[in-house]
């Protein structure tokens, strides 16, 4: 790995925003399939509740994680920036291929349970409690604006709708004005006071990057890129330059 990892740090120098976010998956890969050629391979088990992943839904994810860097690059919070609206368009993107892989697999255990003949007892039971498990329960029926939905799609679509709706601000005339002008005088207090009064920023030694890493704990979930903490930890120093 350090071979390939140095080689693919000696690249720095060219980089561009146009081949930024390639190359920093780049090398997430070369950590990644370093770390797997190295792992015994008893030790490679797929956990019973591991999430799906598409080839597609990474592609999504890499986008959209694009689109947020190049936002941020902006300087700036705009929130109609043409970055930040991809960047929210492909997210909702990827939470409906998440919820449609969901959906299929939900679909595909009402089928067996319903394919399942009188004579296989063992199976069929096994899935009628696994339905039964609070973790695994789904909703099959929905109310909303005096509206009865029941089917997946409509639910799916209508939660979307909801949720979409909750996080839009709007201008409700029943709301408290003088409330509202309070709140506004706080934000604004606020905002001054942590602009003018704001500290230094001290540049990070390399050092406490490396406390930071060793303190963070074993066990946990990898990224989009599948880089997890115990690869830096055990990658050696190169990887903890990089």
């Amino acid at each position: 790995m350090e071979l390939n990892l140095q080689s693919k740090i000696t690249e720095i120098d060219n980089l561009s925003i146009e081949n930024f976010d390639e190359f920093v998956i780049s090398a997430c890969e070369i950590i990644t399939q370093t770390a797997d050629s190295l792992q015994p391979p008893n030790s490679r088990k797929r956990g019973k509740n591991s999430r799906y992943w598409t080839p597609n839904m990474t592609e999504i994810l890499n986008r959209s994680k694009y689109h947020y860097w190049m936002w941020k690059q902006e300087g700036t919070s705009d929130k109609l920036s043409i970055h930040y609206q991809q960047m929210r368009v492909l997210k909702k993107k990827l939470r409906s291929e998440q919820r449609k892989i969901e959906s299929a697999k939900r679909q595909s255990k009402f089928t067996d349970i319903m394919s399942l003949s009188d004579r296989n007892d063992k199976n069929f039971y096994t899935l009628i409690n696994n339905q039964r498990n609070l973790r695994s329960s789904v909703t099959s029926i929905l109310k909303y604006d005096n509206k009865i939905i029941n089917t997946e799609e409509e639910i799916l679509d209508t939660w979307a709708s909801y949720y979409e709706k909750l996080a839009t601000p709007v201008d409700n005339p029943d709301f408290d004005n003088t409330y509202k002008l309070i709140v506004e005088q706080d934000i604004s207090a606020l905002t001054d006071t942590y602009t003018d009064n704001r500290d230094t920023l001290a540049p990070v030694s390399e050092k406490e990057v490396v406390q930071i890493i060793n303190s963070l704990k074993n066990g946990k979930a990898p990224d989009a890129s599948r880089v997890t903490c115990e690869h830096l930890k055990f990658g050696g120093k190169l990887s903890l330059t990089f």
